[in-house]
């Protein structure tokens, strides 16, 4: 039997959607890169596991892949992530930026969100969240900790000078 005969319905429904967005996009290429959306094997698990990736794959199979968003039907909605949370997610894991160009990427995540919303999916456009202070590293954290330091030095010398002032303090 055709394995595409025994998929479940929400598989179904998953792997026509990956098969129609690869079909969408395919004229918004981003330089090397073409868009894909991953597609479940046999079953989502009743729409569980309805989740679907979408992403960048270098059309020689040579280059990066970048997951750029996701898509789920089960939930109705989705996730299309901005060049620079792609950017950033490169620069964390690869320590080098992408080598995808802003435009091209603004008009392939464009024509994303025009398709999934066609399939009646709430898109939205995440950014990179701010960093978690890391507790001094950095120039931020080295300022930061200078300044709490400064702080508690001055608390201190105000508290010894008013015991000197009252006198209960170098008798």
């Amino acid at each position: 039997m055709d394995p595409r005969l025994q998929r479940t319905k929400f598989a179904a429904r998953a792997a026509t959607l990956a098969d129609q967005f690869r079909s969408a996009v395919e004229e918004y290429p981003v330089g090397s890169y073409r868009g894909e959306m991953t597609s479940p094997e046999a079953s989502t698990g009743g729409g569980v596991q309805a989740l679907q990736h979408i992403r960048l794959v270098s059309r020689d199979g040579q280059g990066r892949t970048y997951v750029v968003g996701n898509a789920n039907r089960a939930e109705r909605k989705a996730e299309l992530r901005s060049f620079e949370y792609v950017d950033r997610v490169s620069m964390e894991r690869f320590r080098t930026p992408t080598d995808l160009d802003p435009a091209a990427y603004g008009a392939f995540v464009d024509a994303a969100a025009q398709f999934l919303e066609m399939f009646g999916l709430n898109v939205v456009v995440a950014d990179p969240a701010p960093r978690a202070f890391s507790g001094g590293s950095g120039l931020l954290g080295s300022r930061l900790m200078l300044l709490a330091w400064s702080i508690l030095m001055l608390a201190i010398g105000a508290a010894l000078g008013v015991l000197a002032t009252q006198g209960r303090w170098l008798h």
